[in-house]
């Protein structure tokens, strides 16, 4: 059985996709195989499921949502001109998607998990000036208790320099490793580096390989740094439905 790990931020029971933009449409390609059914079959209530489309709608913002009931797809609804077959950035969604990436590698025994993220990182090391991140480890990375910033104060100074990784390792940490968690896209950033350069593939090669392949997923975007490093939680171009194969997989095991 796989290894996959999951952060705290999400297990998808129905897909809800907030989209801040999209790829082409490409109505003839089907992912997963799914197997459909109807609200009443699955002893769901469709007048307050369609209820609830129309409120979502009505918020502008949701584009689609799709409900999955044992391993079956009871009702899905997409609004503004999208479709099943419409691909969107799935934002930090993208972090359980990289989660799920590491446990294969762990599995495979390409990545341990006690081992030092600073290993991984040696023409960086004289820019490291807080000491704390050498002792940084990949388990501490996947559960978000790295210590390294977080978003609302970190996410633009990293992703807007020139170079990401120098600038996530040359910051400050704002706790010690281990002893809390913190929410960081910088951390995740940092453990997507490190999953390539301990598979000698780019990210997209191994999830390719070892998960989107699989899965019959057809990756449309995936955002790059200015290195050409896939960006580590975020900005995987998906559709509603690849997203509730995540959630699936990990219902069952």
């Amino acid at each position: 059985m796989k290894k996959f790990y999951a952060y705290p931020l999400v297990i998808i029971l129905f897909a809800l996709c907030i989209s801040c933009g999209t790829d082409p449409d490409n109505p003839s390609f089907n992912s997963y195989n799914w197997l459909f059914s109807t609200p009443e079959e699955q002893s769901l209530n469709s007048d307050l499921l369609n209820e609830g489309f129309s409120q979502a709608e009505a918020k502008g913002y949701i584009y689609s949502i799709v409900v999955i009931r044992n391993g079956k797809i009871a009702a899905e609804r997409y609004f503004h001109n999208r479709n099943s077959s419409s691909y969107q950035t799935i934002r930090s969604v993208s972090k359980s998607f990289l989660s799920a990436f590491i446990g294969i590698a762990v599995e495979k025994g390409i990545l341990r998990l006690d081992q030092k993220l600073v290993d991984f990182f040696p023409e960086y090391e004289q820019y490291i000036s807080d000491t704390r991140i050498n002792n940084i480890t990949i388990d501490q990375l996947v559960k978000m208790r790295s210590g390294f910033r977080g978003d609302h104060e970190f996410y633009f100074t990293f992703t807007g320099s020139s170079d990401w990784v120098k600038e996530i390792l040359s910051s400050t940490l704002n706790f010690d490793p281990g002893t809390k968690m913190g929410y960081s896209t910088a951390a995740t950033h940092l453990l997507c580096v490190v999953l390539a350069r301990a598979s000698g593939k780019t990210a997209l090669e191994f999830a390719n390989e070892n998960f989107f392949e699989k899965c019959g997923f057809d990756v449309r975007n995936w955002l790059k740094d200015p290195q050409g490093n896939y960006f580590g939680g975020n900005d995987i171009y998906l559709t509603t439905r690849d997203m509730a194969v995540l959630g699936l997989i990990y219902l069952n095991n």
